[in-house]
């Protein structure tokens, strides 16, 4: 296996706080209306409309584009994650989500281009185990949340009884087409019904 890259001088953070700073409302100022062109601060913000039944988060360890500039920052990380309050609507469901997977990427020298990937699964007993290449070795909770993520897999708790389905847009009807003009070559042209 390949050693793991320098530490990062950043402060450790969490998932929590990461989703936080993700969803935070961020205020523009300058905003041109479509509508009356006068210009005015708005706030811009996301939330989840339809929590999905499998979450799967990516952690971004890219410094500026930078082949050698990977940031190994520590980012901790529970068994249970509740996304209520990054949802649009709060609905009293319950929006907790078990992590069930964490991907890491080992680095060569900090370097994002180059590593080895090893994957931690908890299986449907519960146990967790670690898959490197063809090697699957049982290990315990408390190794897996040592790890750096690169992602996080998470399965709802209460999932969905069913797919949501998409919304749909009307589609018109292409307009009839006329009839094609004859061509200016009659060897081209359709046979023409025999005379009676």
């Amino acid at each position: 296996p390949l050693a793991a890259a320098r530490e990062d001088a950043t402060p450790p953070t969490d998932v929590t706080e990461l989703l936080r700073l993700y969803f935070k409302s961020e205020e523009i100022e300058g905003y041109e209306c479509d509508g009356c062109a006068s210009k005015t601060t708005c706030d811009k913000g996301l939330e989840i409309a339809h929590a999905p039944n499998a979450l799967t988060l990516y952690v971004d360890r890219m410094a500026n584009m930078d082949l050698f500039g990977k940031l190994n920052r520590v980012v901790r990380f529970e068994e249970a994650l509740d996304l209520a309050p990054y949802m649009s609507r709060h609905t009293g469901a319950d929006e907790t989500y078990d992590l069930f997977c964490v991907v890491v990427h080992l680095d060569v020298g900090g370097s994002t281009f180059f590593g080895h990937y090893v994957c931690h699964v908890r299986d449907a007993s519960g146990s967790w185990w670690t898959l490197d290449d063809e090697r699957a070795e049982p290990t315990t909770w408390d190794r897996v949340s040592e790890v750096n993520p690169y992602l996080l897999f998470y399965r709802r708790r209460s999932p969905h009884d069913r797919a949501r389905p998409l919304p749909t847009v009307k589609k018109e009807a292409p307009p009839a087409r006329p009839p094609p003009a004859p061509t200016t070559r009659p060897e081209l042209d359709p046979p023409a019904a025999p005379a009676e």
